[in-house]
C-alpha cells in the first residue's frame, strides 16, 4: 500500500510521467517484466532453481535425481514446445534460458506475450486434475499486478 501511495504522490507532483493505463497496440517494458515475473515465480522459479543450485561434491541425491526428471518431464515445457511453438521436442532448449530470451527478444510481439500467458493459464485450468489452486493463483497474481498498475 505504501508504495502505492508513494507512486501516485511521484505522479501527482509531476516527478514521474503517468503511464497509459490500458495497452493496446503495444506494451511497455515494465508491463512486459511484471507479466514474465509472474510466470517465472509461477512456473520457471523451482526450475531454474536447480540449474543454479551448487553441486553437492559432484554427485546427484535422491532428490536431484527426482528434480532433474521432473524439469525434462515438465507437462507444460513440452506442450508449449509443442503446441505453443510448434516445435519438435527433440530439440527443447534449456527452458528458462528460452522463455526469456523469447519474452524479451525484440522480435516477439507483444501480443505473442499475451497469447502465451493465455496459453498458459488455461492450460492450468485444464490440467488441475479437480484441484485448481495453481490456476487461481496466477489468477489472483495477475489481478493484483493489473490492478496496481491501473490504480497509478
Amino acid at each position: 500500500m505504501a508504495i502505492a501511495i508513494y507512486e501516485r504522490n511521484l505522479h501527482r507532483n509531476g516527478y514521474k510521467e503517468v503511464k497509459e493505463n490500458l495497452q493496446g497496440g503495444s506494451m511497455d517494458n515494465e508491463l512486459r517484466t511484471g507479466l514474465y515475473n509472474i510466470f517465472y515465480k509461477d512456473r520457471l522459479e523451482i526450475l531454474d532453481g536447480f540449474h543454479k543450485k551448487p553441486n553437492h561434491c559432484g554427485v546427484l541425491d535422491v532428490l536431484d535425481v527426482l528434480c532433474v526428471l521432473d524439469v525434462l518431464d515438465d507437462p507444460f515445457t513440452k506442450c508449449a514446445w509443442t503446441d505453443f511453438f510448434s516445435k519438435p521436442l527433440s530439440e527443447t532448449p534449456h527452458m528458462v534460458s528460452f522463455y526469456s530470451d523469447w519474452w524479451f527478444s525484440e522480435n516477439t510481439k507483444w501480443h505473442e506475450i499475451y497469447d502465451f500467458f493465455e496459453f498458459y493459464v488455461l492450460w492450468l485450468k485444464e490440467n488441475s486434475q479437480h484441484d485448481d489452486r495453481g490456476y487461481m493463483q496466477i489468477c489472483n497474481e495477475l489481478e493484483r499486478y493489473l490492478e496496481k498498475k491501473c490504480r497509478l
